[in-house]
């Protein structure tokens, strides 16, 4: 890999351009490796359709005093592949969620992939009934522990959210039991339905088989 600028020199009379090539490599050369005395974060990746959930969930786990990344919560500038980069790089979790239009990001897909490569634990959260992710996504979730918020809603989001910072804190402290409480999905004219203790859910398997399909 070459070196993140170059100079060249014309000899009469004397002049050096200097030539950034940073600003379109991709996440994996981007910056160079985060230093280890940067704080480590739960990061959240997200197609923009899913933000205003994204924002609700963000507040939520930073009022419970977790370090917490989020690009328009000054985690993003003017390059966009090397603040993506920072933030996996510095991440001790990445919190995905899930959509179809998450699956069709070019910008998901380098993000969530690079956090693969980083041996970064990745925590999906699901949004969107029936649907599965296939392709390159089922591929990088295949056999993951996940996230159920297809029943969220502005009215009960801090039901699932504290679902999931339940399920980060298992994975930043694995001596925590993985059994978490779901939410209930019962209508508000309904009594509320008995709330399950229950492991947090895996991806099925078709999820890999689907996306080998011709």
């Amino acid at each position: 890999m070459g070196h993140c600028s170059s100079t060249t020199s014309a000899t009469t009379p004397t002049t050096t351009v200097t030539i950034d090539t940073k600003a379109n490599q991709l996440p994996h050369a981007a910056v160079a490796p985060a230093s280890s005395s940067q704080p480590k974060h739960a990061m959240l990746s997200y197609q923009w359709a899913s933000q205003e959930l994204v924002k609700n969930v963000y507040t939520f786990l930073r009022s419970k005093n977790l370090a917490v990344w989020m690009d328009i919560n000054g985690g993003m500038s003017a390059n966009i592949y090397q603040c993506m980069a920072e933030g996996v790089e510095n991440a001790n979790v990445v919190v995905c969620f899930l959509t179809q239009k998450y699956q069709n990001s070019e910008n998901c897909q380098q993000e969530l992939q690079y956090t693969r490569t980083k041996n970064i634990p990745i925590l999906p959260v699901r949004l969107e009934r029936d649907w599965k992710p296939t392709g390159w996504l089922g591929l990088v979730t295949a056999g993951l522990l996940w996230v159920d918020f297809r029943g969220c809603n502005a009215s009960n989001y801090s039901e699932y959210a504290e679902l999931l910072y339940q399920q980060i804190q298992t994975i930043l402290h694995p001596s925590i039991s993985n059994t978490v409480v779901a939410p209930s999905e019962s209508n508000a004219n309904e009594a509320p339905s008995h709330q399950l203790s229950i492991p947090t859910k895996k991806f099925e398997q078709e999820s890999l088989a689907l996306q080998t399909q011709p």
